[in-house]
């Protein structure tokens, strides 16, 4: 061990414990390893924290912002969805009924906003994906208050 300390810059070296060397190891075999335990906690404490933090996060800071998604509905979708209505497909409408028969959902719609699907276009290029997180958010909260 003494050969590899002598690689290492004066500043970063430091001593080893007693337990390190031949004679501590066997003066300290008994002994808990208190100091081995503490090694983990600061890890653990951080985690703990996250998880924490995470839980206890407001929900209004996570939420999307259903203001932005109204505004980008009506700039972007109400030419063909005003109302929550379809006038190219009627039958697929942005109604509760309607979503709920085809099993879209917030994460669906996203995927249709940005992709398009069918005769609807895709609106991935158009819009960032804060934009359709919102207005996904808004048109599953406008179905489910009835429009």
């Amino acid at each position: 061990l003494q050969l590899a300390a002598g690689f290492v810059p004066p500043a970063l070296r430091r001593e080893l414990p007693e337990t390190h060397t031949a004679a501590g190891a066997a003066q300290n075999k008994a002994a808990p390893e208190s100091e081995a335990s503490w090694s983990w906690r600061p890890a653990a404490v951080g985690a703990a924290l996250g998880l924490l933090l995470t839980i206890w996060t407001p929900r209004a800071a996570l939420a999307a912002d259903l203001k932005d998604g109204e505004k980008v509905f009506s700039n972007v979708c109400v030419a063909c969805h005003a109302a929550g209505m379809n006038l190219v497909v009627p039958e697929k409408t942005l109604q509760k009924e309607a979503l709920q028969k085809y099993k879209v959902d917030v994460i669906k719609a996203k995927v249709i906003i940005a992709g398009g699907q069918n005769v609807m276009p895709a609106f991935g290029q158009l819009l960032n994906s804060e934009e359709i997180d919102n207005v996904a958010n808004y048109v599953i909260e406008q179905s489910e208050k009835g429009w």
